[in-house]
């Protein structure tokens, strides 16, 4: 089943497989590449999907703590590759030692990334490069209880929890040097459908509200590349009821979908009420 261009249904951007080494992700997830193949592997998956190509730059070692997949050159490599053909590269990074290698090759955006830090920000923001955090309902609790499960040592746990906890600050601070920070809900670890529980932690975190918002619509359009209000553009459209802004809570009852300029739910007698 396909969702691309399909009546009724949001416009989908995909990043075909999950590239990691043998070894370097959950079972069965992603593509198993060799350092060697990486770059070809890349530049193929760009080319099946939407343009993306996601890599995977860290997992679980064998010692319990994270282990980066791929060497800096190595992931360098891969996103020059991709870059070359028009493609654009995610990484999911989340020990510093990814995290820098990311940055350091110009990857187009980090998930996760826990080891973001201020000293990335400046290369963040001279490549546009966007971070988009998934934070954790519950915190780092509920993170370091999974992570247990998995067979991370202790140590590697309490430098989990000390940078979740801190997190939320690097969010606004990444924010307010320029960075583009966006939301994103790591479905599939989680259930589906909680952006706005995202853009709430975003603004719980410090971010303004309109930024928190935008995470989730205007700047992630924008970033992606997607037309935005403007005359010619898409009608992609979601009314509320009431000003958002002053109530994130409004973002859970939509009073009005449109797509392509198709009415895809209608709830008029909440537009109509303003």
């Amino acid at each position: 089943m396909t969702l691309a261009d399909e009546a009724g249904w949001p416009r989908v951007i995909t990043a075909g497989r999950f590239l990691s080494p043998p070894g370097g992700y959950f079972p069965g997830l992603a593509r198993e590449v060799t350092a060697a193949e990486l770059a070809r592997a890349a530049v193929e998956e760009a080319a099946r999907s939407g343009r993306w190509a996601k890599i995977i730059g860290d997992f679980l070692g064998g010692a319990g703590g994270f282990v980066p997949n791929w060497a800096a050159d190595v992931l360098a490599e891969a996103v020059a590759q991709v870059h070359a053909a028009g493609g654009r590269v995610a990484v999911h990074a989340v020990c510093p030692e990814a995290v820098n290698a990311a940055v350091a090759a110009g990857v187009d955006s980090v998930e996760h990334g826990w080891a973001v830090s201020d000293a990335h920000f400046a290369a963040m923001r001279a490549r546009d490069m966007a971070w988009v955090p998934t934070l954790m309902p519950g915190g780092s609790e509920a993170a370091c209880e999974f992570a247990a499960a998995m067979g991370f040592s202790a140590g590697t746990r309490e430098w989990m929890r000390a940078a979740l906890d801190a997190q939320p600050a690097t969010v606004a601070r990444a924010q307010a040097a320029g960075v583009t920070v966006l939301a994103g809900t790591d479905a599939g670890q989680g259930p589906h459908g909680v952006i706005v529980d995202q853009v709430t932690m975003l603004a719980e975190a410090g971010m303004p509200i309109t930024a928190a918002i935008g995470a989730a619509s205007w700047t992630a359009r924008r970033w992606l590349g997607l037309a935005c209000l403007e005359p010619g553009a898409p009608a992609d459209l979601v009314l509320y009821g009431a000003d958002p802004r002053t109530d994130l809570d409004v973002l859970r009852r939509p009073a009005l979908i449109v797509m392509d300029g198709q009415v895809i739910e209608p709830n008029l007698s909440l537009v109509m009420r303003d």
